[in-house]
């Protein structure tokens, strides 16, 4: 009888353990983002420029600066200036 009591007050506690997990999750937060990258050298090189897509799920509070984000980043190397371009975009 004792151990019928004791595994009814363990399977409580993680009842309500598990529904506060499961009812305290906000669903509505994650955003589908896409994230393209496009890659040039001057003077050319075989194969540039190349541009690439990907998609991913955010979720989260981050969301609120993650959507329209263009960066580009320049590096000079020698006679060859490579550009970088990343764009980002959640819906």
């Amino acid at each position: 009888m004792t151990n019928l009591k004791n595994s009814f007050k363990v399977g409580s506690i993680l009842f309500i353990v598990i529904f506060f997990i499961l009812t305290s999750c906000k669903k509505d937060s994650c955003k589908i983002c896409t994230q393209m990258v496009s890659e040039k050298y001057i003077p050319n090189r075989d194969g540039y420029p190349k541009t690439s897509t990907s998609r991913y799920n955010s979720c989260g509070d981050a969301n609120s600066w993650i959507g329209n984000q263009f960066n580009i980043e320049t590096y000079k190397l020698q006679d060859t200036t490579y550009y970088k371009a990343v764009t980002t975009d959640c819906e």
